[in-house]
Formats: C-alpha cells, structure tokens, sequence
C-alpha cells in the first residue's frame, strides 16, 4: 500500500509552523525506513529549504521519486513565464541534487497563464530532454479549469477528503489522478475547534470566522457517526477509495509516518459507514443555506 503514498513535505518546511532541523531529517530518514520512497515538494516550501534537505538527505538513494512545481515563486509570488519556470526548474535540480525528477507539476495557476500550449512545450521538452518524466499540473482550491487545459497533462493533483468528496470526471485512462489534504489542511485531525486560531498565511487567511464555524459543524456530523477517531476515518476513507492514484499525506514528525502505517494496517471502513458519510456530504450535512461556506 505504501506504494500509492506520497509523502508531502509542505508541513515540514515550517509553512506551517516551525519544525526542528534535526526533526525533519530523522522524519523523512523514518519514511524512508518504513518503505515511503515517494514525496512532493516545491520552491516555496520553506524558501527552497525542503528541497534542499530532500537532496542532501537522499543523495545517495536513487530509489526514491521526487515531484517539485513551478509557478510559486521561492520568496513568494508567482510568475508562469516560461523563463522563470525554467530558471525555478534548473534552481530546484540543484537544491535536490539531481539531474531529473518524476513530476513537475504547475503549481496552483489561477488567471496568471493566458498560453498554456507555449508551456506545455517547454514541459514536453524537459520530458525529451530527460528531465522529467511526467507533465502534471496541481490545481488551485475552488478555481475552475478548462477541460482543455487539463487534458495537456500527465497528473493531475486536486484537493479530495470527507470535506470535498468530489472525484474527477474529466481524466482519460492516461492520467493519473493525485489527491492532496486528505486531512483537509488540518480540520480533519480531531484538534480543530471553533476556537482555533491558525498563525501560518495560507489558513488564517480563510479558515476564520464564519466559514470556521461551518465547517466545524460538518466536522462534528462526521465524529457523530463513529467512534472511530476524525483523522483516521478521514485518511482510511481515502487510502482505500476507488479512483484515486496516489495520496499525498503531509507529515510533520514520525508520529504522523505511524499513523499512516496504522490506518493502512486497519484497512477499509466498514461499508455502512462509508456509505453513511457520503450520504452526509451529498446533502451538505444538513446546513441550510450555507453551501457557499463549504471547504
């Protein structure tokens, strides 16, 4: 099972609090150990510093696949021209310490690409030239793609857990489909409240306030159904769901690597309560007129 996890380093580079050097080494060596040889990274986690730990750390392991992304920019911002996705390209090799990678992914486009055919050639010539392997293009939370625009990829990364239970219908049998926040960036470990306040940039700009509110209510349906811990329900939904490739799962520290191994270890949820939990999604957990406020 091992082999449809990826392990996502965004946690570990302090973009969402600080993390100890010498625990984000003995955390991915611990991965490595537990037969997790997959992870995903980028420039603008921790400012190029996790890619540069995945190279120092892996330099002499040429068992492992690693996928980066372009577009976001190491000190913030984005810029999608093609110069700068190949400067960032050749920028990220170094950092990792490597001469190709699996998957090299968009990251997050929204209005900023009007020519996506001129950069699907730069991509489809790094794959010639060796580089890469696959094209794929991981897409922004709550923006709407054309058709057109994602069928130009290999993988396709996409938000998808007990919060947003919405598989794709538009890939061919060619693509590869990647679910990323199966813990929904943090609402789905049990340690959420209404009374939570996040610090990092990217949650505390809309987990807040009434949405918070909401999506608490949804959590609380989700943990009346079962005894079953929320981030084990929330991660063996999702280990096991048809139509998915891979599952990028952040971890923070070997406690999180365990909890995978557990999950996987326990296997499916019983079917009645699958079934029940898509049920609640379907009908929005029963909130009334708070649709707009979903995750």
């Amino acid at each position: 099972m091992s082999f449809k996890i990826i392990i996502g380093t965004a946690s570990l580079s302090g973009n969402y609090g600080s993390v100890p050097k010498q625990e984000i080494i003995d955390t991915l060596n611990y991965c490595y150990e537990n037969n997790f040889r997959e992870f995903d990274t980028a420039p603008n986690y921790g400012q190029g510093v996790m890619e540069s730990y995945l190279g120092d750390i892996f330099l002499k392991r040429d068992d492992i696949k690693i996928h980066t992304k372009i577009g976001n920019l190491v000190n913030g911002g984005k810029d999608f021209s093609v110069d700068s996705l190949r400067k960032s390209f050749i920028h990220s090799l170094k950092r990792l310490k490597k001469e190709n990678i699996d998957t090299l992914f968009l990251h997050n486009p929204r209005e900023e690409i009007n020519d996506y055919d001129e950069i699907e050639k730069f991509l489809n010539q790094l794959i010639d030239e060796g580089c890469i392997r696959k094209k794929g293009i991981s897409l922004a939370r709550g923006y709407n793609y054309d058709d057109s625009i994602i069928k130009k990829f290999d993988s396709i990364q996409d938000d998808y857990n007990l919060l947003h239970l919405q598989l794709p219908n538009y890939l061919t049998s060619k693509q590869n489909f990647i679910i990323r926040s199966p813990f929904a960036t943090g609402l789905l470990s049990g340690k959420v409240n209404s009374d939570t306040k996040f610090t990092d940039p990217y949650r505390s700009a809309w987990l807040k306030d009434e949405r918070l509110s909401s999506l608490i209510k949804r959590i609380r349906k989700i943990e009346s159904v079962s005894a079953t811990p929320l981030a084990e329900i929330a991660l063996r939904y999702v280990l096991f769901q048809k139509g998915i490739d891979k599952i990028i799962i952040g971890v923070k520290k070997k406690d999180h690597v365990d909890h995978i191994i557990h999950c996987i270890e326990k296997g499916p949820l019983d079917v009645n309560l699958k079934n029940k939990l898509q049920e609640m999604y379907d009908d929005d957990f029963g909130l009334v007129n708070e649709n707009h406020l979903r995750y």
